[in-house]
């Protein structure tokens, strides 16, 4: 039995290998800036702790084996909080000697020149660069994230609706990221694991006519050269018509687009 550590613990990532592990003999325990909740799965533990200020984080690592480094904060200052918030925490996982560190970073990051993918090359530098034992799991985009995107179009009253032509994905769902990542979490570090990536490369045309058919919207698509309707930066939209978010060699994920879609519709009934 170990005891891992998983930051970001109550993101999208980190609860599904919480869930995950709760069916193994092993112990999570959540690192979240939250306080604890008042009920707790059996077999959990909770440690408060932030890694913009390394408030805590030596108390989160007290007795820890292996840490799932899967905190983010893309909305804020990516380069405080991931990369020189990771390097604190991996001093810390140095010195409380933690055997294994898995990092998740995301497929492509070393070829689209985007801030938040720079910052995320640059924390798996820090990793490689720590000294401490690692590995780093590289992953196409979540469905949740192609979901979040297309969320403006709900706002449009307007006909047709524009996105951004060949724009590609090969989104994965959470729940098979953390089924694929939990082999890995107490077997030996290996560096660079295989790239993880959903069932299918699809057009986020594609994507959109059965996002918007699953919410019963009955508007036409346009697809056009820049973001449309929607909020993707130049250089996200650039990489991803080149493909450089996909994997196709690697489709690991099992849950479809469509079974996403279908069920988080009927979610939001």
């Amino acid at each position: 039995m170990a005891l891992i550590l998983v930051t970001g613990g109550t993101g999208q990532l980190g609860r599904a290998i919480v869930a995950q592990l709760a069916e193994t003999p092993h112990v999570a325990r959540v690192m979240s800036r939250r306080a604890a909740p008042e009920r707790q799965r059996q077999g959990q533990e909770w440690a408060r702790a932030d890694l913009a200020t390394g408030e805590g984080l030596a108390e989160a690592l007290d007795g820890v084996y292996v840490v799932a480094h899967c905190a983010s904060n893309p909305a804020g200052d990516t380069h405080q909080s991931d990369v020189l918030g990771t390097k604190q925490l991996l001093q810390q996982a140095r010195r409380s000697g933690v055997e294994h560190f898995l990092y998740i970073s995301i497929v492509g990051v070393e070829r689209i020149p985007y801030t938040y993918y720079q910052h995320k090359l640059a924390t798996e530098l820090a990793v490689v660069e720590s000294g401490v034992p690692y590995s780093i799991a590289r992953v196409t985009q979540f469905h949740e994230f192609v979901d979040f995107i297309l969320q403006p179009l709900l706002s449009v009253d307007e006909s047709p609706l524009r996105v951004p032509h060949d724009v590609l994905f090969q989104s994965i769902a959470t729940q098979d990221v953390a089924a694929l990542l939990l082999p890995y979490l107490t077997a030996e570090p290996t560096g660079r694991l295989p790239e993880m990536a959903g069932p299918a490369v699809m057009t986020l045309e594609e994507m959109a006519h059965g996002w918007l058919e699953a919410r019963g919207r009955k508007q036409s698509l346009a697809t056009v050269g820049d973001a449309g309707h929607l909020s993707l930066a130049p250089e996200l939209i650039a990489g991803f018509r080149q493909g450089y978010n996909t994997a196709p060699d690697n489709a690991r994920g099992q849950i479809t687009w469509a079974e996403f879609v279908q069920r988080r519709a009927w979610e939001k009934r």
